[in-house]
Protein backbone atom coordinates (compact mmCIF):
# COMPACT_ATOMS: atom_id res chain seq x y z
CA UNK A 1 0.00 0.00 0.00
CA UNK A 2 1.54 3.33 -0.97
CA UNK A 3 2.29 6.02 2.28
CA UNK A 4 -0.89 7.70 3.20
CA UNK A 5 -0.12 11.42 3.86
CA UNK A 6 -2.82 14.23 5.47
CA UNK A 7 -4.44 17.03 3.42
CA UNK A 8 -6.15 19.86 5.45
CA UNK A 9 -8.84 20.42 2.76
CA UNK A 10 -9.23 24.29 4.63
CA UNK A 11 -11.87 26.19 5.75
CA UNK A 12 -15.51 25.52 4.18
CA UNK A 13 -18.71 26.96 6.72
CA UNK A 14 -15.52 27.18 9.42
CA UNK A 15 -15.17 23.92 9.82
CA UNK A 16 -11.85 22.54 9.31
CA UNK A 17 -11.52 19.15 7.99
CA UNK A 18 -8.54 16.67 8.53
CA UNK A 19 -8.20 13.93 5.85
CA UNK A 20 -5.90 11.42 4.79
CA UNK A 21 -6.02 10.80 1.28
CA UNK A 22 -4.09 8.21 -1.22
CA UNK A 23 -0.37 9.77 -2.97
CA UNK A 24 -1.69 9.00 -5.75
CA UNK A 25 -5.06 10.49 -5.59
CA UNK A 26 -3.53 13.67 -4.63
CA UNK A 27 -2.50 15.34 -7.65
CA UNK A 28 -5.75 14.32 -9.28
CA UNK A 29 -7.27 16.10 -6.42
CA UNK A 30 -5.33 19.27 -6.53
CA UNK A 31 -5.67 19.59 -10.68
CA UNK A 32 -9.39 19.40 -9.59
CA UNK A 33 -9.33 22.77 -7.42
CA UNK A 34 -7.25 24.82 -10.33
CA UNK A 35 -9.21 28.22 -11.02
CA UNK A 36 -10.38 27.84 -14.66
CA UNK A 37 -10.07 31.08 -15.40
CA UNK A 38 -12.52 30.37 -18.20
CA UNK A 39 -15.35 29.50 -15.67
CA UNK A 40 -16.93 32.88 -14.78
CA UNK A 41 -18.60 30.51 -11.45
CA UNK A 42 -14.97 29.84 -10.21
CA UNK A 43 -13.96 33.93 -10.62
CA UNK A 44 -15.63 34.56 -6.90
CA UNK A 45 -14.52 33.36 -3.25
CA UNK A 46 -18.24 31.09 -2.72
CA UNK A 47 -17.42 29.49 -6.23
CA UNK A 48 -14.03 28.75 -5.38
CA UNK A 49 -15.13 27.23 -2.46
CA UNK A 50 -17.90 25.26 -3.67
CA UNK A 51 -15.95 23.70 -6.56
CA UNK A 52 -13.42 23.11 -3.74
CA UNK A 53 -16.14 20.78 -1.96
CA UNK A 54 -17.16 19.30 -4.88
CA UNK A 55 -13.86 18.01 -5.59
CA UNK A 56 -13.46 16.79 -1.99
CA UNK A 57 -16.38 15.16 -1.88
CA UNK A 58 -16.15 13.32 -5.12
CA UNK A 59 -12.78 11.90 -3.93
CA UNK A 60 -13.94 10.69 -0.79
CA UNK A 61 -17.33 9.32 -1.97
CA UNK A 62 -19.40 11.26 0.70
CA UNK A 63 -22.13 13.82 0.54
CA UNK A 64 -21.32 17.43 0.55
CA UNK A 65 -24.76 18.38 3.17
CA UNK A 66 -23.47 18.32 6.77
CA UNK A 67 -25.77 19.06 8.83
CA UNK A 68 -25.76 21.65 11.26
CA UNK A 69 -27.14 20.18 14.48
CA UNK A 70 -26.66 17.01 16.41
CA UNK A 71 -28.90 14.45 16.19
CA UNK A 72 -30.10 12.34 19.49
CA UNK A 73 -32.36 9.67 19.16
CA UNK A 74 -33.60 10.13 15.66
CA UNK A 75 -35.59 13.00 16.08
CA UNK A 76 -34.14 15.94 18.48
CA UNK A 77 -31.77 18.01 16.70
CA UNK A 78 -29.26 19.77 19.33
CA UNK A 79 -28.00 23.08 18.01
CA UNK A 80 -25.02 24.65 19.92
CA UNK A 81 -25.62 28.02 21.36
CA UNK A 82 -21.72 28.66 23.06
CA UNK A 83 -19.73 31.49 23.58
CA UNK A 84 -19.76 34.86 22.62
CA UNK A 85 -22.93 35.50 19.93
CA UNK A 86 -22.28 38.29 17.38
CA UNK A 87 -23.86 38.64 13.90
CA UNK A 88 -23.48 37.82 10.84
CA UNK A 89 -21.41 34.51 11.32
CA UNK A 90 -22.26 31.21 10.42
CA UNK A 91 -20.96 28.75 12.69
CA UNK A 92 -20.57 28.02 16.44
CA UNK A 93 -17.25 27.58 18.10
CA UNK A 94 -17.10 27.07 21.86
CA UNK A 95 -16.15 30.39 22.37
CA UNK A 96 -18.33 31.83 19.58
CA UNK A 97 -21.99 31.10 18.06
CA UNK A 98 -23.26 33.32 15.43
CA UNK A 99 -27.14 34.51 14.90
CA UNK A 100 -27.08 33.71 11.46
CA UNK A 101 -25.70 29.94 12.22
CA UNK A 102 -28.63 29.48 14.84
CA UNK A 103 -31.02 30.49 12.04
CA UNK A 104 -29.37 28.66 9.35
CA UNK A 105 -29.35 25.19 11.97
CA UNK A 106 -32.94 26.22 12.97
CA UNK A 107 -34.32 26.18 8.96
CA UNK A 108 -32.53 22.90 8.13
CA UNK A 109 -34.08 21.54 11.35
CA UNK A 110 -37.28 22.90 10.16
CA UNK A 111 -36.86 21.08 6.66
CA UNK A 112 -35.56 17.54 8.06
CA UNK A 113 -38.62 15.45 7.84
CA UNK A 114 -37.07 13.30 10.83
CA UNK A 115 -36.58 15.92 13.60
CA UNK A 116 -39.68 16.40 15.52
CA UNK A 117 -37.99 19.18 18.27
CA UNK A 118 -35.59 21.32 18.27
CA UNK A 119 -32.84 21.93 21.29
CA UNK A 120 -30.75 24.68 21.82
CA UNK A 121 -28.34 23.86 23.90
CA UNK A 122 -26.99 26.91 25.57
CA UNK A 123 -23.89 28.22 27.47
CA UNK A 124 -23.21 31.59 26.96
CA UNK A 125 -22.84 35.10 28.81
CA UNK A 126 -24.65 37.23 25.60
CA UNK A 127 -23.22 39.48 22.65
CA UNK A 128 -24.31 42.03 20.29
CA UNK A 129 -27.70 43.92 20.60
CA UNK A 130 -27.10 43.80 16.77
CA UNK A 131 -29.06 40.53 15.45
CA UNK A 132 -30.35 39.57 18.81
CA UNK A 133 -34.02 40.12 18.64
CA UNK A 134 -34.01 39.52 15.36
CA UNK A 135 -33.28 35.97 15.75
CA UNK A 136 -35.38 35.57 19.20
CA UNK A 137 -38.27 36.84 16.84
CA UNK A 138 -37.68 34.07 14.64
CA UNK A 139 -37.47 31.94 16.71
CA UNK A 140 -40.49 33.03 18.21
CA UNK A 141 -42.41 32.24 14.96
CA UNK A 142 -40.40 28.80 14.21
CA UNK A 143 -41.55 27.27 17.38
CA UNK A 144 -45.28 27.02 15.72
CA UNK A 145 -43.75 24.75 13.07
CA UNK A 146 -41.49 22.22 15.35
CA UNK A 147 -41.21 23.13 19.37
CA UNK A 148 -38.16 24.60 20.36
CA UNK A 149 -36.73 24.30 23.65
CA UNK A 150 -33.64 25.68 25.23
CA UNK A 151 -31.69 23.43 27.68
CA UNK A 152 -29.44 25.53 30.10
CA UNK A 153 -25.87 23.95 30.99
CA UNK A 154 -24.02 26.64 32.40
CA UNK A 155 -25.43 30.46 32.11
CA UNK A 156 -28.04 31.99 29.61
CA UNK A 157 -27.58 35.55 29.86
CA UNK A 158 -28.08 38.73 28.44
CA UNK A 159 -28.71 38.17 24.18
CA UNK A 160 -28.89 34.46 25.28
CA UNK A 161 -31.85 34.87 27.27
CA UNK A 162 -33.22 36.81 24.64
CA UNK A 163 -32.85 34.31 22.72
CA UNK A 164 -33.79 31.30 25.01
CA UNK A 165 -37.25 33.12 26.22
CA UNK A 166 -38.31 32.71 22.85
CA UNK A 167 -38.46 28.83 22.87
CA UNK A 168 -40.84 26.53 24.20
CA UNK A 169 -39.88 26.39 27.29
CA UNK A 170 -36.33 26.85 29.35
CA UNK A 171 -34.88 24.15 31.56
CA UNK A 172 -31.93 24.63 33.16
CA UNK A 173 -29.69 22.72 35.07
CA UNK A 174 -28.77 23.17 39.50
CA UNK A 175 -26.07 25.23 39.06
CA UNK A 176 -26.87 27.04 35.96
CA UNK A 177 -27.74 30.54 35.88
CA UNK A 178 -29.63 33.30 33.77
CA UNK A 179 -30.60 36.58 33.95
CA UNK A 180 -28.99 39.65 32.97
CA UNK A 181 -31.54 41.50 30.85
CA UNK A 182 -30.20 44.47 30.36
CA UNK A 183 -27.71 47.06 28.10
CA UNK A 184 -24.25 47.93 28.63
CA UNK A 185 -22.17 50.23 26.24
CA UNK A 186 -18.52 50.91 27.35
CA UNK A 187 -16.31 53.67 26.45
CA UNK A 188 -12.76 54.09 27.78
CA UNK A 189 -10.82 57.13 26.72
CA UNK A 190 -6.80 56.90 25.83
CA UNK A 191 -6.35 60.88 25.68
CA UNK A 192 -4.46 61.09 28.94
CA UNK A 193 -2.53 58.41 28.31
CA UNK A 194 -1.40 59.20 25.05
CA UNK A 195 -1.07 63.07 25.98
CA UNK A 196 1.38 61.32 29.06
CA UNK A 197 3.49 59.70 26.71
CA UNK A 198 3.61 62.73 24.37
CA UNK A 199 1.51 61.35 21.97
CA UNK A 200 -0.58 63.86 20.10
CA UNK A 201 -3.55 63.11 18.05
CA UNK A 202 -4.91 65.33 15.52
CA UNK A 203 -8.79 64.83 14.61
CA UNK A 204 -9.79 65.88 11.27
CA UNK A 205 -13.52 65.58 11.06
CA UNK A 206 -16.83 67.02 9.22
CA UNK A 207 -20.03 66.48 11.28
CA UNK A 208 -20.22 67.20 14.62
CA UNK A 209 -21.01 64.06 15.89
CA UNK A 210 -18.74 61.80 13.16
CA UNK A 211 -15.88 60.94 16.25
CA UNK A 212 -18.21 60.59 19.05
CA UNK A 213 -16.69 57.92 20.96
CA UNK A 214 -13.57 57.66 19.28
CA UNK A 215 -11.18 56.70 22.29
CA UNK A 216 -8.84 58.93 21.80
CA UNK A 217 -10.50 61.87 23.26
CA UNK A 218 -12.89 62.03 26.34
CA UNK A 219 -16.61 61.33 25.87
CA UNK A 220 -18.28 64.89 25.19
CA UNK A 221 -22.00 65.78 27.61
CA UNK A 222 -23.61 65.15 24.50
CA UNK A 223 -21.94 61.43 22.88
CA UNK A 224 -22.90 60.42 26.29
CA UNK A 225 -26.59 61.46 26.14
CA UNK A 226 -26.62 60.00 22.44
CA UNK A 227 -25.22 56.48 23.93
CA UNK A 228 -27.40 56.72 26.85
CA UNK A 229 -30.49 57.02 24.97
CA UNK A 230 -29.36 54.13 22.56
CA UNK A 231 -28.85 52.00 25.48
CA UNK A 232 -32.43 52.81 26.87
CA UNK A 233 -33.85 52.22 23.45
CA UNK A 234 -32.59 49.06 23.19
CA UNK A 235 -33.35 48.30 26.89
CA UNK A 236 -37.06 49.12 26.15
CA UNK A 237 -37.26 46.85 23.88
CA UNK A 238 -35.22 43.67 25.35
CA UNK A 239 -37.77 44.01 28.55
CA UNK A 240 -41.13 44.31 26.46
CA UNK A 241 -39.22 41.02 24.60
CA UNK A 242 -38.81 38.81 27.28
CA UNK A 243 -42.25 39.64 28.76
CA UNK A 244 -44.18 38.93 26.18
CA UNK A 245 -42.00 35.50 25.72
CA UNK A 246 -42.49 34.80 29.43
CA UNK A 247 -45.87 36.15 30.01
CA UNK A 248 -44.57 38.94 32.51
CA UNK A 249 -45.15 42.04 33.12
CA UNK A 250 -42.67 44.73 31.92
CA UNK A 251 -42.58 46.08 35.29
CA UNK A 252 -41.93 42.72 37.11
CA UNK A 253 -39.07 42.04 34.32
CA UNK A 254 -37.47 45.95 34.88
CA UNK A 255 -37.62 44.43 38.61
CA UNK A 256 -35.20 42.35 37.59
CA UNK A 257 -32.52 45.19 37.44
CA UNK A 258 -30.18 43.30 35.32
CA UNK A 259 -29.44 40.66 37.83
CA UNK A 260 -28.04 36.86 37.31
CA UNK A 261 -29.76 34.44 38.75
CA UNK A 262 -29.64 30.97 40.37
CA UNK A 263 -31.79 27.98 38.55
CA UNK A 264 -33.97 28.10 42.10
CA UNK A 265 -34.97 31.87 41.79
CA UNK A 266 -35.25 32.12 38.38
CA UNK A 267 -37.93 29.27 38.92
CA UNK A 268 -39.38 31.59 41.20
CA UNK A 269 -39.27 34.49 38.78
CA UNK A 270 -40.92 32.92 36.11
CA UNK A 271 -37.68 33.15 33.65
CA UNK A 272 -37.89 29.49 33.39
CA UNK A 273 -39.92 26.45 33.33
CA UNK A 274 -38.13 23.36 34.51
CA UNK A 275 -35.00 22.30 36.69
CA UNK A 276 -33.44 18.82 35.61
CA UNK A 277 -30.06 17.21 36.13
CA UNK A 278 -28.61 17.48 33.27
CA UNK A 279 -28.40 18.13 29.56
CA UNK A 280 -28.93 14.31 28.65
CA UNK A 281 -31.81 13.86 30.69
CA UNK A 282 -34.00 16.63 29.24
CA UNK A 283 -32.83 15.69 25.70
CA UNK A 284 -34.27 11.68 26.87
CA UNK A 285 -37.38 13.51 27.57
CA UNK A 286 -37.79 14.80 24.30
CA UNK A 287 -36.84 11.97 22.13
CA UNK A 288 -38.82 9.23 24.25
CA UNK A 289 -42.09 11.54 24.37
CA UNK A 290 -44.46 10.51 21.39
CA UNK A 291 -46.44 13.85 21.07
CA UNK A 292 -43.75 16.10 19.46
CA UNK A 293 -41.67 18.54 22.18
CA UNK A 294 -44.05 16.98 25.28
CA UNK A 295 -41.47 16.52 27.56
CA UNK A 296 -41.99 15.01 31.33
CA UNK A 297 -40.71 18.50 32.07
CA UNK A 298 -43.39 19.55 30.32
CA UNK A 299 -46.01 18.41 32.38
CA UNK A 300 -44.52 19.50 35.88
CA UNK A 301 -44.71 22.90 33.64
CA UNK A 302 -48.23 22.47 32.75
CA UNK A 303 -48.63 21.59 36.59
CA UNK A 304 -46.84 25.31 37.61
CA UNK A 305 -48.59 26.84 35.39
CA UNK A 306 -51.77 25.63 36.60
CA UNK A 307 -50.59 26.49 40.12
CA UNK A 308 -50.14 30.52 38.80
CA UNK A 309 -53.39 30.43 37.59
CA UNK A 310 -55.10 29.34 40.78
CA UNK A 311 -53.06 31.33 42.66
CA UNK A 312 -54.68 34.18 40.64
CA UNK A 313 -58.21 32.84 40.74
CA UNK A 314 -57.82 33.03 44.60
CA UNK A 315 -56.69 36.52 44.54
CA UNK A 316 -59.58 37.71 42.38
CA UNK A 317 -62.51 35.83 44.32
CA UNK A 318 -60.55 37.66 47.74
CA UNK A 319 -60.81 41.09 46.06
CA UNK A 320 -64.03 40.78 44.64
CA UNK A 321 -65.33 39.51 48.65
CA UNK A 322 -63.69 42.31 50.07
CA UNK A 323 -64.93 44.78 47.59
CA UNK A 324 -68.38 43.91 48.17
CA UNK A 325 -68.21 44.84 52.01
CA UNK A 326 -66.52 47.88 51.28
CA UNK A 327 -69.74 50.33 51.30
CA UNK A 328 -70.67 49.06 54.54
CA UNK A 329 -68.05 48.84 57.42
CA UNK A 330 -70.64 46.72 59.24
CA UNK A 331 -69.78 44.22 57.01
CA UNK A 332 -66.08 44.36 57.25
CA UNK A 333 -65.09 41.81 59.83
CA UNK A 334 -67.30 39.24 58.10
CA UNK A 335 -65.68 40.05 54.38
CA UNK A 336 -62.46 38.78 56.42
CA UNK A 337 -63.77 36.02 57.70
CA UNK A 338 -65.29 34.85 54.63
CA UNK A 339 -62.64 35.24 51.96
CA UNK A 340 -59.72 33.72 54.16
CA UNK A 341 -61.14 31.39 56.52
CA UNK A 342 -63.52 29.61 53.87
CA UNK A 343 -63.51 28.27 50.64
CA UNK A 344 -67.17 29.85 49.68
CA UNK A 345 -67.36 30.84 45.84
CA UNK A 346 -67.10 34.64 45.05
CA UNK A 347 -70.82 34.40 44.80
CA UNK A 348 -71.61 32.98 47.35
CA UNK A 349 -69.58 34.92 50.10
CA UNK A 350 -70.95 38.38 48.43
CA UNK A 351 -74.56 37.24 48.82
CA UNK A 352 -73.90 36.50 51.90
CA UNK A 353 -72.53 40.10 52.58
CA UNK A 354 -75.86 41.71 51.00
CA UNK A 355 -78.29 39.50 52.90
CA UNK A 356 -75.87 40.68 56.41
CA UNK A 357 -75.84 44.63 55.18
CA UNK A 358 -79.48 44.22 54.88
CA UNK A 359 -79.61 43.20 58.53
CA UNK A 360 -76.36 45.59 59.80
CA UNK A 361 -78.95 48.60 58.25
CA UNK A 362 -82.28 47.19 59.83
CA UNK A 363 -80.84 46.76 63.07
CA UNK A 364 -79.34 50.12 63.02
CA UNK A 365 -82.60 51.56 62.57
CA UNK A 366 -84.08 52.76 65.51
CA UNK A 367 -87.49 50.31 66.17
CA UNK A 368 -90.72 51.59 67.53
CA UNK A 369 -91.23 48.16 69.74
CA UNK A 370 -90.00 44.53 70.09
CA UNK A 371 -92.60 43.21 68.02
CA UNK A 372 -91.58 45.00 65.26
CA UNK A 373 -87.66 43.63 65.57
CA UNK A 374 -89.17 40.60 66.03
CA UNK A 375 -91.09 40.64 62.98
CA UNK A 376 -88.25 41.59 60.48
CA UNK A 377 -86.82 39.17 58.05
CA UNK A 378 -83.38 38.07 58.99
CA UNK A 379 -81.12 38.22 55.58
CA UNK A 380 -78.42 36.71 56.88
CA UNK A 381 -79.21 33.50 57.97
CA UNK A 382 -81.10 33.17 54.89
CA UNK A 383 -78.48 33.43 52.74
CA UNK A 384 -76.11 31.41 55.07
CA UNK A 385 -78.96 28.34 55.44
CA UNK A 386 -79.41 28.86 51.40
CA UNK A 387 -75.11 28.04 50.90
CA UNK A 388 -74.86 25.19 54.05
CA UNK A 389 -72.82 27.65 55.91
CA UNK A 390 -71.89 28.71 59.28
CA UNK A 391 -74.16 30.72 60.87
CA UNK A 392 -72.40 33.29 61.30
CA UNK A 393 -73.66 36.98 61.53
CA UNK A 394 -72.59 40.58 60.74
CA UNK A 395 -70.41 42.64 62.99
CA UNK A 396 -71.33 44.71 66.19
CA UNK A 397 -69.15 47.49 66.88
CA UNK A 398 -67.71 45.28 70.02
CA UNK A 399 -67.03 42.08 67.65
CA UNK A 400 -65.14 44.40 65.21
CA UNK A 401 -62.93 45.24 67.75
CA UNK A 402 -61.89 41.92 68.67
CA UNK A 403 -61.42 40.69 65.41
CA UNK A 404 -59.42 43.27 64.09
CA UNK A 405 -56.58 41.19 65.64
CA UNK A 406 -57.31 38.11 64.08
CA UNK A 407 -58.21 39.49 60.54
CA UNK A 408 -54.61 40.79 60.29
CA UNK A 409 -52.86 37.51 61.34
CA UNK A 410 -55.64 36.34 58.77
CA UNK A 411 -54.26 38.52 56.10
CA UNK A 412 -50.67 38.28 56.86
CA UNK A 413 -51.24 34.23 56.66
CA UNK A 414 -52.89 34.30 53.06
CA UNK A 415 -50.28 37.13 51.34
CA UNK A 416 -47.73 34.64 52.70
CA UNK A 417 -49.61 31.31 51.26
CA UNK A 418 -50.11 32.95 47.58
CA UNK A 419 -46.78 35.00 47.17
CA UNK A 420 -48.25 38.86 46.86
CA UNK A 421 -45.54 40.95 45.97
Amino acid sequence: MKNIHPIVAGLVSQQVLHLAVKTDSSAEFINDLRVNTNNPALQTENGRNEAFMSSLADLLGVSQERKLYNVHGGNVAVIPLHGSLINRFNSSWTFLTGYKFIRNAINMALEDSEIETIVLDVNSNGGEVCGCFEIANFIKEAKNAKPIHAVVDGGCYSAAYAIASACSTITTTPSSGVGSIGVVAVHASYEKMLDNEGIAVTIIQAGDKKTDGTPYKNLTDSAKTDIQQRVNDNYAEFTALVANNRNLSVDDVIKTQAACYTAKDAMELGLIDAVAMSVDETISDFINQPEKGQSTMTKEVQKADAGADAGADERKRIQTIMGAAASCAGVKNLANHLAFNTALSAEEATAILEASKADYEAQSKPVETAEAVKDEPNHLAEAMAKNGSPNVGADNADAEKAQDAVNMDLVANYANAVNVI
